[in-house]
């Protein structure tokens, strides 16, 4: 399955992160997604898998951006996990609203596959 993230806004944090906000869209379904890098990290643009790993940290199948150490798993402030994508039904600044549903979402129509490096869909990353 393809999934794309669009990010359109950017700021510069304090500390000096980049903070991103745009949408991710699986199908039909679209949400907004939050991502904040530490202070000289980029990542490329362009094609990547999507895989599920056993989260640790988090306890659960959780996806990755496959060769990243990326997640995209709920959370709502740029703080919550530097790098990981955040998504959200709603908004606010730089903020996302709702992301446990919109995490929730994204698993029903991707399907949790419990197995390491199981590919589940090819994400398309623009900013």
């Amino acid at each position: 399955m393809n999934v794309s993230i669009t990010m359109d806004s950017h700021r510069i944090e304090p500390d000096g992160a980049d903070t991103y906000m745009g949408f991710l869209a699986i199908g039909a379904f679209r949400c907004y997604v939050l991502q904040r890098l530490p202070p000289g990290t980029r990542v490329s643009t362009g094609e990547r898998g999507l895989v599920w790993v056993k989260s640790s940290r988090l306890g659960k199948w959780t996806l990755r951006i496959k060769g990243t150490p990326f997640l995209v798993h709920a959370g709502n402030k740029p703080a919550d996990s530097l790098g990981c994508f955040l998504p959200g039904l709603g908004a606010a600044t730089f903020e996302v609203t709702q992301s446990r549903t919109a995490v929730a979402e994204i698993e029903r129509i991707l399907g949790v596959t419990q197995g390491v490096d199981a590919e589940v869909g090819i994400l398309s990353y623009t900013r």
